[in-house]
């Protein structure tokens, strides 16, 4: 087998290349003054002083063109959040602006859950609650439970009513009652009179001497719940506010 020979690169010497004699240091030294004598210095400050202006419109420029950028992407991104709002995704885009610590008047007072009170319990306050027992001499021991009502709104209130509760072991609710405040007996009635006088009187809406019609903001009204014939198995009990009514 004949021996392969390597491949040949030819490189091809450029003859018109033009050949620059090297000077000396003297003429190089030489040729550097002619050149300075020919710079203008003024020319050079003036050139340097447009270069920084040049930079500086640059930069507020930028800066200017940031601002604008930010006006405009703010207010069309508000505009399609409200009609995101609007049109769907309602209290998904509410949390959305909430959590991003954006309130849209009227829209954040729409979607926000309002407190219900329908039932004209919430501002009225029962307190100073007691309990005793009673023989009473036709339906035998009574349960009887006490207290007062303030009334906490800004206008008058009527016909304020409270549930009293009695639970049974492990929190079992065992007997309710609800009755209108301003009706209080003494303990000469609740001796003598039967049930049905007793759940009488404790029903009446008006309450004793009219009391519970008209009660002004922060007047304290009575109250007295009965329970008779309560089971051996009562362990604690509770009293709410039940309602009221605007008067």
């Amino acid at each position: 087998m004949a021996k392969e020979e390597p491949e040949e690169i030819d490189f091809e010497l450029d003859l018109d290349t033009e050949l620059v004699a090297e000077k000396t240091p003297e003429e190089a030294e030489a040729d550097l003054e002619f050149e300075l004598e020919d710079v203008d210095e003024e020319e050079i400050k003036k050139e340097v002083a447009e270069t920084v202006d040049l930079g500086h419109q640059a930069d507020q420029i930028e800066k200017e063109e940031a601002v604008k950028v930010k006006k405009r992407i703010s207010t069309p991104v508000l505009v399609v959040l409200i009609i995101a709002l609007l049109t769907g995704g309602f209290y998904g885009t509410y949390m959305a602006l909430k959590s991003m610590n954006i309130k849209i008047p009227f829209i954040s007072n729409l979607v926000k859950p309002a407190v219900q009170d329908e039932a004209g319990n919430l501002k009225i306050i029962a307190f100073d609650i007691a309990n005793k027992f009673i023989d009473n001499h036709t339906s035998g021991k009574l349960f009887i439970i006490s207290g007062k009502v303030k009334n906490g709104y800004s206008g008058t209130r009527s016909f304020i009513r409270v549930t009293g509760k009695l639970y049974a072991k492990e929190s079992v609710l065992s007997k309710t009652s609800t009755v209108y405040c301003g009706n209080v007996l003494s303990d000469q009635d609740l001796l003598n009179m039967d049930m049905n006088l007793i759940n009488k009187r404790l029903l009446t809406p008006l309450g004793d001497n009219k009391s519970n019609i008209n009660v002004k903001p922060d007047k304290l009204l009575q109250f007295m719940i009965v329970f008779p014939a309560i089971p051996d198995n009562i362990k604690e009990y509770t009293v709410e506010v039940a309602g009221s009514s605007p008067a």
